[in-house]
């Protein structure tokens, strides 16, 4: 889709950033939360974008100005938004910042959270596929990202932790991407001006969570994790998009 430049100037004494840290969502009233369409573009606005004013994002999303401040409030409650009166250049001024990124996975507990992981996991997937074809509605007018976007998918037979390490390496190696991208656009840099950007550096101590996810990598023989190993699907996707 077409690129806008709806960015909002950030007062220039005030950082624009984003607390880190990542929590793993497990009560069903924070899943609930969750569970909105709108409040995940919400989410998604804040994190592409940065911190903004509850007017700058009812004018990014066309909702009204009271509709967007109660579903931030939620969000609050769920822990994933918090106020950012640094921000602030006056009393009038209500800024928003995103505080955590968020995981959840498959529910062992209770009916509830069950039902609320499935309900915040069918409004991802329903968020992903809408970003996903408005990309291939509009992939004509952008031809530069044409050989940049990708799409892989595979198959393999992993054991549980196995595919838990898997996950953790591919976050790690998001996770540096995320930061080279926070730190040019709190820099008000562009990246590179032609050629291959150099990217974030990659870890100097080439272990991953793999080394220790199987008592069989040390050479002990197989681990009774192996009669757990089956087939494991994963999809990885890239392309721009707007929230």
């Amino acid at each position: 889709m077409p690129a806008r430049s709806d960015r909002p100037e950030q007062p220039a004494e005030h950082p624009d950033a984003v607390l880190p840290g990542d929590i793993r969502l497990t009560e069903p009233t924070t899943l609930r939360a969750l569970a909105h369409p709108f409040r995940r573009r919400l989410l998604d606005s804040l994190s592409a974008d940065g911190p903004a004013t509850v007017g700058q994002l009812a004018e990014r999303t066309g909702q009204a100005v009271g509709s967007v401040s109660h579903h931030l409030k939620v969000l609050q409650t769920a822990g994933v938004v918090a106020p950012a009166p640094d921000l602030a250049r006056d009393q009038r001024e209500s800024w928003w910042r995103r505080v955590h990124s968020i995981s959840w996975g498959g529910a062992t507990g209770s009916d509830a959270e069950r039902t609320a992981v499935e309900a915040a996991t069918d409004v991802l997937t329903e968020r992903h596929w809408q970003l996903l074809n408005d990309y291939r509605r509009n992939a004509d007018s952008l031809p530069q990202w044409a050989d940049a976007s990708f799409a892989s998918d595979g198959w393999l037979r992993l054991t549980p932790a196995e595919l838990h390490a898997f996950g953790e390496e591919l976050r790690a190696v998001v996770n540096r991407w995320r930061r080279y991208s926070d730190e040019l656009h709190q820099a008000g840099r562009p990246g590179a001006a032609g050629g291959r950007p150099a990217g974030p550096a990659a870890p100097r101590d080439s272990a991953t969570p793999l080394d220790s996810a199987d008592p069989a990598a040390s050479g002990d023989g197989p681990s009774a994790a192996e009669n757990d190993r089956t087939t494991v699907f994963y999809l990885l996707r890239g392309f721009p998009a707007r929230p």
